[in-house]
């Protein structure tokens, strides 16, 4: 064993040790191995790239991403129901509830509970909400533009709008029950 303050290894075993987990089967190079074949590992990995340029974007506002998301997919619309704004954002409920507060807290939502069913909470944009967003979109449309331009140099003209297509196909797989 290493003693880990002087670096010394009395037994003489620690380089013949086996890592944690044993044999990968992954083979040599597992983390890469393993990246390579996952699509949630590379879907995840590739959409926390993207978010951070439209999070660096936003980010003068005080917004987050999916905040600057949630206040676009509330203007101009009705208060949403709870549960309906969560399946447009594609969120769990406990999701898009931690992602509200700090929208209320800034004033920018109003969350509204009928008197009849105090359950049955209703999402809605307030004014400070709605010229938020007045200011994010410029913002969001030269990330988004940026986002377009890299696509298209690296893939062709085409790339945004194959991908699109795709990323649709994959929102309307269904999902699994938990």
């Amino acid at each position: 064993m290493t003693d880990r303050a002087s670096g010394s290894d009395p037994d003489g075993r620690a380089a013949t040790r086996r890592p944690a987990g044993g044999d990968s089967p992954w083979g040599t190079r597992p983390l890469e191995r393993f990246g390579g074949d996952c699509i949630c590992f590379n879907l995840r990995k590739a959409t926390r790239i993207v978010t951070r340029s439209y999070e660096n974007a936003v980010k003068p506002l005080g917004l987050k991403a999916t905040q600057f998301s949630i206040l676009a997919a509330l203007m101009g619309r009705p208060p949403v129901p709870m549960a309906r704004l969560a399946e447009v954002m594609g969120l769990e409920r406990t999701s898009l509830t931690r992602n509200l507060r700090p929208l209320e807290s800034h004033g920018w939502v109003r969350v509204e509970s009928p008197a009849e069913d105090r359950r049955a909470r209703r999402i809605a944009i307030t004014e400070a909400g709605a010229e938020v967003v007045r200011q994010a979109v410029p913002l969001w449309r030269h990330a988004q533009d940026e986002a377009v331009a890299r696509l298209q140099q690296e893939f062709g003209d085409d790339a945004w709008h194959d991908l699109r297509r795709r990323l649709q196909v994959l929102h309307d797989l269904p999902v699994a029950a938990d």
